[in-house]
């Protein structure tokens, strides 16, 4: 009897303009289908090291992901790419 994995990942680059670091940025990921995205938001300000989740807006498939939603609830794939996009801050 074959069963789909409890706990099935994908793999996913999260690409951003992150002008601090000279230019693009892309960081690989594997996460859990169940996994909520705030993780993988904060594992990349952590991975660029700077910045905090509510300077970026993260965009998958041309829609804003929320923290607590999962790559399941977007529909996600093994190889989708995610777009961080820094929030422009006016003074």
């Amino acid at each position: 009897m074959d069963q789909e994995p409890t706990h099935k990942f994908i793999h996913v680059k999260v690409v951003g303009q992150v002008s601090s670091l000279g230019g693009e940025l892309e960081v690989f990921f594997r996460i859990k289908e169940s996994t909520p995205l705030w993780k993988l938001m904060a594992a990349y300000c952590r991975r660029i090291g700077m910045y905090e989740v509510q300077d970026f807006a993260f965009i998958f498939d041309q829609r804003l992901l929320r923290p607590h939603q999962t790559p399941k609830q977007v529909h996600m794939e093994d190889g989708d790419v995610i777009d961080a996009l820094l929030n422009q801050t006016g003074s």
